[in-house]
């Protein structure tokens, strides 16, 4: 460990708020072990990540739940280079990921769900190469992805249910190779589907339910071979399906 990976009195005392076992432990020079050793952390209704995190360094997943005061994260998060796993649950007034988001390269799943007040994500997500699933469940502010997320190209699963301002998905959305699944339930302001959706290969799953503007999907989706669900209940405005698509 270096110098820099130390932490400090008053780091300790932050911690000691945040994890109440730690209080169980006889000194700083333990809690600092547990605190380095340490690869699973969930917190709930914090209003502030300490900046110390960065220095946990052995973390794989982090899971910050009912955090309702919890704006941002600090920029030290880009130093957990173990994180595979990101999870904020119904942070309410979270509002937007620090650049060094993009230096969590191990990251492979990423979960933000009832950030209502998220608008949009960093252009720099796509640097997020490993990352196999992306979920924005019901960030129902959110109104636009951004265009280059087709470099995000191990990803498998996008799911977008309940983001009901989204208005539109980026054409280089077809360049996720490897997607999956593809939930777009509830994303009731898209009115349709970019062309490139054709591109999805290995599209399993496109959920479309309760998408009530959307009007039309791509002529040619039907010639997907692998996709074998796709979900249109309560599509009231989609009147017409393409040909070689059955009800």
């Amino acid at each position: 460990m270096n110098s820099n990976q130390e932490l400090t009195a008053n780091e300790i005392s932050e911690w000691r708020k945040i994890i109440p076992e730690l209080n169980e432990l006889n000194n700083n020079e333990e809690i600092c072990q547990y605190l380095h050793n340490l690869t699973d952390l969930e917190c709930e209704h914090i209003s502030v990540l300490p900046e110390s995190i960065g220095k946990l360094f052995n973390l794989e997943y982090l899971t910050l739940r009912n955090c309702e005061q919890l704006i941002t994260l600090p920029e030290s998060i880009g130093q957990l280079s173990k994180l595979e796993q990101l999870s904020l649950i119904w942070c309410d007034n979270f509002v937007e990921f620090p650049q060094s988001i993009c230096e969590l390269k191990k990251l492979l799943i990423l979960e933000l769900h009832g950030s209502k007040k998220i608008i949009q994500l960093p252009e720099n997500i796509s640097k997020l190469k490993k990352l196999e699933n992306l979920d924005l469940m019901d960030c129902e502010n959110l109104t636009t992805l951004p265009e280059n997320i087709g470099q995000l190209r191990k990803l498998k699963v996008l799911f977008l249910r309940g983001c009901k301002n989204l208005t539109e998905l980026p054409e280089s959305i077809g360049q996720l190779k490897n997607l999956t699944g593809l939930i777009l339930q509830g994303c009731q302001s898209i009115t349709k589907l970019p062309e490139s959706v054709e591109q999805l290969q290995n599209l399993y799953i496109l959920d479309l339910k309760r998408c009530r503007s959307l009007t039309k999907l791509p002529e040619n989706i039907g010639e997907l071979s692998k996709l074998q669900i796709i979900g249109l209940h309560d599509c009231v405005n989609l009147t017409t399906l393409p040909k070689n698509i059955s009800k």
